[in-house]
């Protein structure tokens, strides 16, 4: 997601980008965040699927760190779904292609264009 640098990433972006994406793959399963703190976000949430105590994602927004990506508002996000989804079914599972998730993004439109 590309935000201008007028436009302000907040933690609630953070969260329906993660509801969305996991709304999407793992239809009618429970949803549910919780705060998480490490000293490189500023804030940040943990994301957990159903009952399962194995996050399915962490992602935050970074604290500013302006000699390393200059003034900008960086979020990261990392997603689990590899271990979630082999806990779940019981087998090996590997995602080889993270396009697809990729395109269930929503994509906003480039205003400089």
């Amino acid at each position: 997601m590309n935000l201008q640098k007028s436009e302000s990433l907040e933690l609630r972006t953070v969260e329906e980008l993660l509801r969305h994406l996991a709304e999407t793959i793992v239809p009618q399963t429970q949803i549910r965040f919780s705060l998480y703190e490490e000293p490189r976000y500023r804030a940040a949430l943990r994301t957990q699927l159903g009952d399962n105590p194995i996050p399915a994602a962490i992602a935050g927004v970074l604290n500013p760190r302006p000699k390393i990506y200059g003034d900008g508002i960086i979020a990261a996000a990392v997603i689990y779904l590899e271990p979630w989804a082999a806990t779940q079914s019981g087998q090996k599972i590997e995602l080889s292609d993270f396009s697809p998730l990729l395109d269930l993004l929503p994509k906003k439109e480039n205003k400089s264009q």
